[in-house]
């Protein structure tokens, strides 16, 4: 899961003005799904998934696996090697639905109609490849929200590297957190776990044969380099609190980045 602090954020504020006027004066519902029936508000929002996908670093909000949008694809760094990461297709995901349910209740400001136009209720997800992610979750209800810190600090990772088929498990403090991951979002897939487990090993095998020291200096280096990096690679917060972890540093996540 990702830490995405929306404070920091690029939004297009001038195209979604323009988008909400354009529907108003055509006395269109103004949401997210009429803006993209119109044919002059469907061409203003065509960039919202490239700031989207900057403000998050490239990485899919709930896997953290590598995206992209309509721009180029920025070059990955080789924090980790020469490994092969190519970006998936990102889209639009909204954290209140745009058709949430019974179980939503809000109104006036607050409705899902205008929360679909709201960038801060907007995120970049991967297509959920193996039903994860946005495919698994479809509009149920969310409890741990992305843009609080209090949320994503409760999660963790099983270790142990590709040897280890409990390995690369993402798991939370928090029960009903947990359920998120596992039940609503599908984090634990095999397909995703197994990923996870390959790059802890990675990260395993960079550390053979250094001494303490070196390990330690080596460790705070690529943990600067994460931290500081525009497009790090996949399970970039897995790694991130793995050297945390190893260096007995508090974790603190990881947010957007100004280019």
């Amino acid at each position: 899961m990702l830490y995405v602090n929306k404070s920091e954020g690029h939004p297009p504020q001038d195209e979604l003005k323009q988008v909400k006027a354009v529907l108003k004066r055509k006395r269109r519902t103004i949401n997210y799904d009429e803006a993209y029936k119109e044919p002059s508000t469907k061409e203003l929002l065509s960039g919202l998934i490239d700031h989207l996908v900057d403000d998050q670093r490239g990485l899919c909000v709930y896997c953290s696996c590598r995206v992209e949008g309509h721009g180029h694809a920025k070059p990955l760094s080789k924090i980790l090697g020469e490994v092969r990461d190519d970006p998936v297709t990102a889209h639009v995901e909204h954290y209140i639905p745009r058709h949430p349910g019974l179980w939503y209740r809000g109104s006036g400001s607050a409705s899902a109609d205008i929360l679909s136009l709201d960038y801060n209720n907007m995120f970049a997800a991967c297509l959920g490849k193996g039903s994860t992610c946005d495919r698994s979750r479809g509009n149920r209800k969310l409890h741990i929200d992305p843009r609080n810190w209090s949320d994503v600090e409760t999660i963790f990772y099983t270790s142990g590297g590709e040897g280890f088929s409990t390995a690369g498990r993402e798991c939370s403090h928090n029960e009903t957190i947990q359920h998120d991951i596992d039940d609503v979002l599908n984090l634990n897939h095999e397909r995703l776990r197994a990923r996870r487990a390959t790059v802890q090993q990675m990260l395993y095998d960079m550390f053979r044969g250094l001494s303490d020291a070196d390990a330690v200096e080596w460790c705070q280096e690529l943990l600067a380099e994460l931290r500081s990096d525009v497009r790090p690679p996949s399970f970039a917060p897995m790694l991130i609190w793995m050297l945390e972890d190893s260096l007995d540093l508090p974790h603190t996540g990881m947010v957007a980045t100004e280019e």
